[in-house]
């Protein structure tokens, strides 16, 4: 119940009843409950959220250190064709006549 009296100001001012003031105070809480419940679902998505990508982190580090440890392997092959290929080149020339115009 609302009941009008006059402040200091001389102006009209609501007093509320202490049922009124407990229904606002239980709307309060149930405002903050419902906050605290909406945050804590979304903390836990997140670290779930968070989970994921480290793992998916993870997977590319070890995608990433294959790769590199192919890229060497295929470095070392090419060097070898590389000399092997010189070889062969200085085979072939040294089996061409010399002095011959």
């Amino acid at each position: 119940m609302n009941v009008k009296k006059h402040g200091p100001s001389g102006h009209a001012e609501e007093e509320f009843s202490g049922l009124e003031r407990l229904s606002h105070l239980e709307d309060n809480v149930h405002h903050v409950v419902e906050a605290y419940r909406t945050l804590r679902l979304q903390a836990e998505q997140l670290q779930k959220e968070v989970a994921g990508c480290k793992a998916e982190i993870e997977q590319l580090k070890r995608a990433h250190a294959e790769e590199i440890q192919q890229s060497s392997r295929l470095q070392q092959e090419r060097n070898k064709i590389k000399h092997r290929v010189r070889n062969l080149i200085h085979l072939i020339a040294s089996m061409e006549p010399k002095g011959v115009d």
